[in-house]
């Protein structure tokens, strides 16, 4: 599994409007769902912190994510530059895979 993870410091007046668009049955996810392989994003929000999220979008392989991203990046674009005036910060955490051991 490959996942791709990203912290938010959303804006103290657009907090409903961000979790509408982030939450697991949000606006992003939506959109993700018309890709092949992905499998699922969490939004979660910090305990201390209460404008403090973040996302973990997960996907089958890099492969999948890439291909995603390549081929509807213009609305990839559109969604992003929408939700931007949600949020003071967006900073890309990392990627991330399984690790898988053999015995």
């Amino acid at each position: 599994m490959f996942v791709t993870i990203w912290e938010f410091i959303v804006r103290a007046n657009t907090i409903r409007e961000f979790e509408f668009h982030y939450n697991a049955n949000g606006t992003w996810v939506t959109f993700f769902q018309k890709g092949n392989g992905y499998l699922g994003t969490e939004l979660l929000k910090d305990n201390t912190m209460n404008r403090k999220y973040v996302t973990m979008d997960k996907w089958i392989s890099e492969a999948a994510y890439q291909k995603f991203r390549e081929e509807h990046i213009n609305e990839y674009q559109s969604l992003d530059a929408q939700c931007a005036s949600l949020t003071e910060s967006e900073t890309h955490i990392g990627t991330y895979t399984t690790v898988t051991t053999n015995p």
